[in-house]
């Protein structure tokens, strides 16, 4: 078992070569300029219909409507291609994590002074009398850590939707 502050460090790391090998899949394997441009339309279409609605306009809300379906057919292939790499990815994933539990542990080492359900222990630690806060478990670092890098990594990497 590794010492928790190294084992911090490890999910740490781990998260985000984790969400970097999945968003250069996401440049390889999704077209993004034709993702955008349907977003970019859909969004356009959902605009003018509100507007539509606003203005009370029947006869463009009918007209606008018309195009839904369309529209949502648009926007699932755009979402389609990203969820495909995430086919791809969860195996690995929890292959990477399962062994990530048996050399960690169940807690990463890490306190936080409130309690999230699932991600902290229930007990509260204690030092010479004093609460501790409640350690974080395994998945709860490395959801953490997951989470404050993606945005960056997609952002460098220019993979965001």
């Amino acid at each position: 078992m590794i010492i928790p502050p190294m084992s911090t460090g490890v999910l740490t790391l781990t998260a985000v070569a984790f969400t970097i090998v999945s968003n250069v899949m996401i440049l390889k394997f999704v077209d993004l300029k034709a993702e955008r441009r349907a977003r970019a339309e859909f969004n356009e279409w959902q605009k003018a219909l509100r507007e539509a609605v606003k203005k009370q306009d029947k006869k463009e809300e009918e007209k606008l409507k018309k195009k839904q379906q369309t529209m949502q057919t648009m926007q699932a292939k755009a979402s389609f291609a990203r969820m495909k790499v995430s086919l791809y990815t969860i195996v690995p994933f929890f292959i990477i994590y399962g062994l990530l539990l048996s050399f960690l542990g169940s807690v990463a080492g890490a306190w936080s002074p409130f309690y999230i359900p699932y991600l902290m222990t229930t007990a509260q630690y204690t030092a010479a009398g004093v609460k501790g806060g409640y350690e974080v478990t395994t998945f709860g670092w490395y959801i953490i850590s997951s989470f404050t890098f993606s945005g960056l990594i997609m952002r460098l990497l220019k993979t965001q939707p």
